[in-house]
């Protein structure tokens, strides 16, 4: 997420986004809990990051469901 939304800032200089704010002006400090808070504040840039993530997370899921057939997937956060 942090490198998808970091190349997109470094090839568009004038996108206005709250990350480049967060980051103190360093790109590299860019992290997923960032985008996060961005996205929350609506950045449109970081809730485009965080859409694609999640279809590129529900395509790899389906993939993997289709190659083991498990019973069931469980997803969770501490």
């Amino acid at each position: 997420m942090a490198r998808r939304a970091r190349v997109a800032l470094e090839q568009e200089h004038s996108r206005p986004s709250l990350l480049r704010e967060l980051s103190g002006g360093d790109l590299r400090n860019i992290d997923p809990v960032m985008i996060q808070q961005a996205a929350r504040k609506g950045d449109e840039l970081a809730k485009s990051i965080i859409n694609e993530t999640g279809f590129f997370l529900g395509a790899w899921l389906g993939g993997m469901m289709s190659l083991f057939d498990p019973e069931a997937i469980i997803i969770g956060a501490e």
